[in-house]
């Protein structure tokens, strides 16, 4: 019977020496020093909320106009004011080109139907409407024919700008398309 012998064989074990280690715990640290607080902040949330709340009011009045088709008994408006902005106010006759003033729009149930989504004047959110590359003033009546397109003010496209902390945009297209 024959041995053979094995030779005891040098096992090299690869680790992490203490100067990366220390490395990787001060790019750790300066990261959360830096982008943390952005994670549990809440600065700029309010812009997004406004957002999405314009969208959900634009997309119910569209479709409010594309299933009804004789829009000569209700109008399908959408008013923007610098303080709020809400569906119009619904079963009212339409109008070609409304004369909207703040102080008629601001009355709750003149042209507002309730109180739509009120902006406080401590958020620093703010809505600015562009048409075309232009700036147009508030308040500001978008309407809807009943292929969804938009009409009154908004005939060719327009966008809603919410600006604050961030700044976010709620496009309308000439066909109709929101985002």
């Amino acid at each position: 019977m024959m041995f053979t012998v094995k030779r005891m064989q040098r096992v090299n074990i690869n680790g992490f020496t203490i100067i990366e280690m220390i490395t990787v715990l001060i790019l750790l640290g300066v990261l959360s020093v830096t982008v943390a607080p952005r994670f549990f902040d809440d600065a700029g949330i309010e812009e997004y909320t406004v957002k999405d709340q314009l969208l959900a009011d634009l997309r119910l009045m569209q479709t409010r106009a594309m299933n009804q088709r004789d829009l000569s008994q209700n109008c399908h408006d959408f008013l923007i004011l610098h303080d709020r902005f809400g569906l119009a106010q619904p079963n009212q006759a339409c109008v070609a080109s409304p004369a909207i003033n703040e102080s008629d729009a601001g009355n709750d149930g003149v042209l507002l139907s309730g109180v739509g989504k009120i902006l406080s004047d401590d958020s620093g959110v703010a809505i600015a409407v562009t048409q075309s590359t232009t700036s147009t003033q508030l308040p500001f009546l978008i309407g809807f024919d009943y292929w969804g397109r938009p009409t009154q003010q908004c005939v060719g496209g327009c966008q809603i700008t919410v600006s604050g902390v961030n700044n976010t945009v709620v496009t309308i297209e000439a066909e109709g398309y929101i985002h």
